[in-house]
């Protein structure tokens, strides 16, 4: 028999080993897009394929959300998380093992699909066990461990593939092989076996969902490059608005719906998904934003640029468990009031820092990563403590499915301001030393298509002008990136307006389980009115 001590370590020790694996995923949100150009050199692919070696990945992750979460409550989350585990770690080494060659873009999207796949699977599974393993005083801060370390790792993608790189870009795959199979083990020796359900799946709801996320998370991606307006976009949206319909139709008579829409009939469910919407709009594109503009508008290099991140993510984590101590003895309308108050202050502050010579100061950026870092997990939690009849992995594929909307949103929204800002900015400038419209807009794309490298954005031209144009290029980013930090201000301060309208005298923690059982039921929160 285990002693207590050795009992009470078991979930530590499993968080641990959950936050290893779905720490995989989170980097390699960032690590790819940053050996990019090593790839394309290295495969002779096109700019295009490339772009959808980045994506696929992402709209994969968006598109498998909805299902993985139903699998993992019908299959039990201990195996489910095992699979997912293991497809994103072969995925992994197939993408590592890609061919030069005609065949290597295909096979390069091909493994990046599966390795998204995987990532929803494991995401799904990994946070059903967070919620399921944790007493219903330590939820929240469990919640808040997981969400800050998991999204502090975003933060390493730069910064361990700046190493990785120069040995070689299938390095940044290969290093995920020892981090799933430490993960495996310690998932399987330690997280309980749970019971599989013997339920129908809602595959026509799963298809559906996935057709609607993708189409909707593609067009938002995309639409910058293609137009907004072209045939393209245009069907694009047409088909996921469609499948949407379908999928809302399909899941008020279907018996198991794969999500029950009755949770959006909860005010306190429904506002604490915006706010995870919000604050994974502001979360997501930051990452970019804050690598590009360190590395353009201030001139550091990679290594150097991370330490902003560093700032960012040290102000997050510390503030995580904060909101998370709030969380469970107020509810969530505090942390919203707070957190909308802090981002308010910390991004216009940070905006502020951007326009001006020396850069976004460290406090700023302590500040502005504080005010996401409060409220990130407790908007989670909220959603689970008030999703009445609903299973784990349902819940947890829904809150995911919201950051996943939220950061393509908040990507298209900010991408297409700070294009416009950097084109007005550079027109501007640049028009007096006879650039066209053609050349500026040129030079606006390869900018806010977050590459960093500007030295081949002025060949041909004498040295000293070539020099004012790069000048000017990394003034005019501070400017635009300067904007975008405003619109994530404005964005934060919303979450006051939902703290508002919040239910008052709603509880942190939960209650006991509906039908007792610790894993795999749905948990409801009783009204302490």
């Amino acid at each position: 028999m285990s002693s207590p001590t050795h009992a009470a370590s078991r979930p530590r020790l499993l968080l641990v080993g959950l936050i290893v694996a779905v720490s995989m995923t989170t980097i390699d949100q960032t690590i790819v897009s940053l050996a990019a150009p090593t790839i394309q050199d290295s495969l002779s692919v096109d700019s295009d394929a490339l772009t959808w070696m980045v994506n696929a990945y992402l709209l994969a992750t968006a598109a498998a959300f909805p299902a993985a979460g139903r699998l993992a409550d019908l299959r039990g989350y201990r195996p489910t998380m095992l699979v997912g585990v293991a497809v994103f770690g072969g995925a992994s080494i197939a993408c590592a093992l890609t061919p030069s060659g005609a065949s290597a873009a295909a096979f390069m999207i091909a493994a990046r699909a599966v390795q998204g796949i995987g990532a929803a699977v494991m995401f799904a599974a990994a946070v059903g066990l967070v919620v399921a393993t944790s007493s219903t005083e330590r939820r929240a801060s469990s919640m808040a461990l997981f969400f800050g370390f998991t999204g502090a790792m975003t933060a390493l993608g730069p910064v361990l593939g700046s190493f990785l790189i120069e040995w070689s870009w299938r390095a940044i795959f290969l290093i995920n092989v020892p981090l799933a199979v430490a993960s495996a083990v310690i998932v399987a020796t330690l997280a309980p076996r749970g019971r599989t359900r013997r339920e129908p799946f809602d595959a026509a709801g799963a298809v559906l969902a996935a057709l609607a996320m993708g189409c909707v998370v593609l067009a938002l991606q995309r639409g910058g490059d293609w137009g907004w307006t072209s045939t393209r976009i245009l069907v694009c949206v047409g088909v996921g608005v469609a499948a949407a319909a379908g999928f809302v139709a399909v899941e008020r008579v279907v018996a198991r719906p794969l999500v029950s829409l009755a949770l959006f009939r909860s005010r306190a469910f429904s506002l604490a998904a915006v706010a995870s919407l919000l604050g994974a709009a502001v979360f997501i594109p930051l990452m970019l934003f804050l690598s590009v503009y360190g590395q353009l508008a201030l001139g550091r290099d990679l290594l150097s640029t991370s330490e902003l991140l560093g700032e960012f993510f040290l102000g997050f984590l510390l503030a995580a468990q904060l909101g998370a101590r709030l969380f469970e003895r107020r509810g969530l309308r505090p942390v919203l009031a707070l957190s909308g108050a802090l981002g308010s202050a910390g991004f216009v502050w940070s905006a502020h820092g951007a326009g001006v010579q020396g850069g976004i100061s460290p406090m700023m950026l302590l500040l502005s990563g504080a005010a996401v870092g409060f409220m990130f997990s407790p908007s989670a939690t909220a959603m689970v403590n008030h999703a009445r009849g609903a299973t784990y992995g349902e819940v947890t594929a829904l809150s995911q499915t919201m950051k996943n909307l939220g950061g393509a949103i908040g990507m298209a929204a900010l991408t297409s301001l700070s294009t416009r800002i950097l084109t007005s900015e550079l027109t501007t400038a640049l028009t007096p030393l006879g650039a066209g419209d053609d050349q500026i807009d040129s030079i606006a794309s390869a900018v806010t298509g977050m590459t960093a490298d500007v030295e081949g954005l002025a060949p041909g031209v004498p040295p000293e002008v070539r020099l004012q144009i790069l000048e000017t290029v990394r003034d005019s980013y501070a400017t635009a990136t300067a904007g975008v930090l405003l619109a994530m201000a404005a964005t934060m301060s919303v979450l006051l307006l939902l703290a508002f309208a919040y239910p008052r005298r709603q509880p942190g923690r939960l209650h006991a389980p509906v039908d007792g059982d610790p894993l795999e039921s749905p948990r409801s929160v009783r009204s302490s009115s």
